[in-house]
C-alpha cells in the first residue's frame, strides 16, 4: 500500500476530497487506487487494516473473500484478482472514522521484507541507484496556478515521512527508504535535494544520510533535477524567485544554479566532514547537454566559481549531462528500421559534443569528469502518431546493439564517467518508452539485456 496513490472518495478514489490525518490516512469512508495498467497481477492478496469497514473492489477484475473484523476493529480479507486483471481500486465504507495501517501483501511475498526478491534481483547488476523519481523531485515545488512554483521554502517538518500512508505523493518516498534500499542492495545512492529546501532542511537531510547510509557506499548529491528545463517548476523557481532577486546573479539562472549547488555542497561537507567531499560525498552539477555549443554554459559556471575564489574541483565531483539518443519526429517514425537508423545516427552525432564536455571537466580538474544523470533512447513528442511502430522499435531485438554501442563506444570509450540509464521499469505510452523493462515480472527485454552486458564490461 505504500506505493498506492493518495486516498479519495469511496466510489471515485481519483477524486482526493476526503478528510485525512497528518499522515494521509482517511478519517471517513474512502477509496484508494492501489495500481493501474499493471500486467501479471492476478492471485490472492492478503489485506489487513485497522478500523471496521466494508471492503469492495471498484471494478470487475476481482473479488473480496473472507472479510473479517474482530472486536478491536482489526480487519482482514483476501483480495482475489482474476487472471486478466490489470488494476486494483479498493473502497472502504461503513467505517467509524476511516481506516489506518492498511497493508496488502502480494502473492508469494514475505510480509517481513520491505522489498520483493524480484525487485532486488533486477537491481543486482548495477552500481548506482538514482532516486530522482522515487523522491518525486519534479513535483516537490509545483504549484497549481501562476507562478507555477511554490516559493515557500521547504522545511524539514514537511518532508515525506516513514509513517505516511502513501510514499508516492508530492513529497515522494521518505529518505529512510532511500537509504534502506541502497544499503540492502549495496549500491551507491544518487539523491536530489528539493530546489526550495531551506538550509536547515538540507542540513538535516545530509545528517539523515550520514547516519543511515552504509559508510562503505558513496552518495551522489544533485540540486533538484534539470534546473535548466523550463517544463519543470524547479527551473521557474531558480530564475524568477532566486536569480532575479539576488543582486550578484544579475538575473542569470545559470550562475544562480551553480552557486546554489556550491552552497548545498558546503552544507554536506560540513555534515559529513570536509575530507569526504569528492570522495564519498559526490556533488554533481547537472546541466543541459543540448545547448550549442555544449560547453559554453558549464564554462560560464566554472569561471564564476573562479571569480568568487572557489576552485570548481574542490566543490564538484562531476558535471552531469543527459546524452539521450533520439528517435525521428513522430511523423517520420514509419518503420522500426527507420527509427533504429535514427537512434544510431543520433548517438554517433553526439560524440563530438561529449568530447568537448569531457575536455572541459578535465581542464577544471573535476575528479569524476562527466557523468550521465539520465540517458538511453529518447521518445519524441507526446502524440499518438505512429505510436505502435514506436513501441515496436523499443521492443525490437535490434535496440540491444544500439544501446550497447551508445554506452560502450560512444560514452565509455571516449572517457565518459558513471552512467545512469533512464529508467528501470515503466509502461510504454505516448508519454514515453523509458523503461528497460515494462514489468518486473519480465526481464527478457532487449534493453535490459543490453544493460546487463554493459554492466559486465568493466
Amino acid at each position: 500500500m505504500r506505493t498506492s496513490r493518495s486516498w479519495g472518495k469511496p466510489r471515485q478514489p481519483w477524486v482526493h476530497e476526503v478528510k485525512t490525518d497528518e499522515y494521509g490516512w482517511p478519517l471517513e469512508d474512502a477509496g484508494v487506487i492501489v495500481m493501474v495498467d499493471r500486467p501479471n497481477i492476478s492471485g490472492d492478496y492478503k489485506l489487513a487494516f485497522d478500523g471496521p469497514a466494508h471492503v469492495e473492489i471498484l471494478h470487475r477484475q476481482g473479488e473480496i473473500l473472507d472479510l473479517q473484523v474482530d472486536g478491536k476493529g482489526h480487519g482482514t480479507a483476501i483480495v482475489r484478482l482474476k487472471p486478466d486483471a490489470n488494476q486494483l481500486m479498493l473502497s472502504f465504507t461503513k467505517t467509524q472514522g476511516g481506516v489506518r495501517n492498511v497493508t496488502l501483501i502480494r502473492p508469494g511475498c514475505d510480509p517481513a521484507k520491505r522489498f520483493t526478491n524480484e525487485f532486488l534481483a533486477v537491481l543486482e547488476p548495477f552500481g548506482i541507484l538514482r532516486f530522482m523519481d522515487f523522491m518525486a523531485t519534479n513535483s516537490q515545488n509545483t504549484f497549481p496556478k501562476p507562478p507555477w512554483y511554490d516559493a515557500t521554502p521547504l522545511e524539514w517538518k514537511d518532508r515525506a515521512k516513514v509513517a505516511n500512508a502513501s510514499q508516492t505523493g508530492k513529497r515522494g518516498a521518505a529518505y529512510e527508504f532511500v537509504a534502506e534500499l541502497a544499503n540492502e542492495t549495496k549500491k551507491d545512492a544518487w539523491i536530489c535535494v528539493p530546489i526550495h529546501a531551506s538550509p536547515d532542511y538540507i542540513r538535516k537531510m545530509a545528517e539523515l544520510f550520514r547516519d543511515r547510509l552504509d559508510s562503505k557506499l558513496n552518495l551522489y548529491v544533485e540540486l533538484s533535477n534539470e534546473v535548466w528545463n523550463w517544463g519543470f517548476a524547479a527551473a521557474q523557481y531558480n530564475l524568477h524567485h532566486i536569480a532575479k532577486n539576488t543582486p550578484k546573479y544579475h538575473g542569470s539562472y545559470i550562475i544562480c544554479h551553480a552557486d546554489r549547488t556550491r552552497q548545498m555542497a558546503d552544507i554536506f561537507a560540513d555534515v559529513f566532514g570536509r575530507d569526504t567531499l569528492n570522495k564519498r560525498v559526490r556533488i554533481v552539477l547537472c546541466w543541459q547537454f543540448g545547448w550549442n555549443p555544449p560547453d559554453a554554459q558549464p564554462r560560464e559556471m566554472f569561471q564564476f566559481y573562479k571569480q568568487e575564489g572557489h576552485d570548481p574541483a574542490k566543490w564538484l565531483y562531476a558535471l552531469g549531462i543527459a546524452p539521450y539518443f533520439s528517435e525521428p519526429k513522430p511523423e517520420d517514425c514509419t518503420s522500426v528500421a527507420a527509427i533504429h537508423d535514427h537512434f544510431r545516427k543520433s548517438s554517433d552525432a553526439s560524440v563530438a559534443n561529449k568530447r568537448k564536455l569531457i575536455a572541459l571537466a578535465k581542464e577544471f580538474g573535476l575528479q569524476g569528469g562527466v557523468v550521465c544523470y539520465e540517458g538511453g533512447p529518447h521518445h519524441q513528442g507526446q502524440v499518438e502518431t505512429n505510436l505502435e511502430t514506436r513501441f515496436a522499435a523499443h521492443r525490437d531485438p535490434g535496440i540491444e546493439a544500439i544501446i550497447k554501442r551508445d554506452l560502450l563506444d560512444n560514452w565509455r570509450a571516449i572517457g565518459g564517467g558513471a552512467y545512469c540509464y533512464f529508467s528501470l521499469s515503466g509502461r510504454y505510452s505516448k508519454w514515453g518508452c523509458w523503461g528497460a523493462v515494462e514489468s518486473l515480472n519480465n526481464l527478457n527485454t532487449p534493453k535490459y539485456k543490453a544493460l546487463l552486458e554493459v554492466a559486465k564490461t568493466k
